[in-house]
């Protein structure tokens, strides 16, 4: 399978519905803001291969959702997104707070699955 650019995006639905943004807003520190989104420019500059053999990237064990991905935000305090693989698209989804260890990362999606899904569903539904 030959490499391949990604493009990275931050899911929102037709009615600007963007949880991610969401999240984003309920962060208090400037920098902890810029930070994050140095890491997403980061990001959408590498490769499919480069961006799977990165340790930042981890598929989600136990998700009934094939594609679902966390990826670890470098960063202090620490955070997590959930994203999703479409047609060679990253799909950030959600943004969590903390490192996901200790089985954080699983009780966030399984208690977010429905909004996944949902959010999944329209992803499938337009690429």
């Amino acid at each position: 399978m030959p490499d391949f650019d990604i493009d990275l995006e931050i899911y929102e639905d037709t009615e600007k519905w963007c949880p991610y943004f969401e999240s984003i807003e309920d962060i208090r520190n400037p920098g902890t803001v810029k930070a994050i989104m140095r890491r997403n420019e980061y990001y959408q500059k590498l490769k499919y291969f480069q961006l799977r053999n990165s340790d930042e990237f981890v598929d989600i064990k136990n998700s009934p959702i094939d594609g679902l991905v966390e990826v670890k935000y470098k960063i202090q305090p620490p955070y997590r997104a959930i994203a999703y693989f479409r047609a060679r698209k990253l799909f950030l989804l959600l943004l969590m707070k903390g490192s996901g260890s200790n089985g954080k990362i699983n009780r966030f999606v399984k208690n977010n699955m429905q909004k996944i899904i949902r959010m999944i569903k329209d992803i499938n539904g337009r690429y």
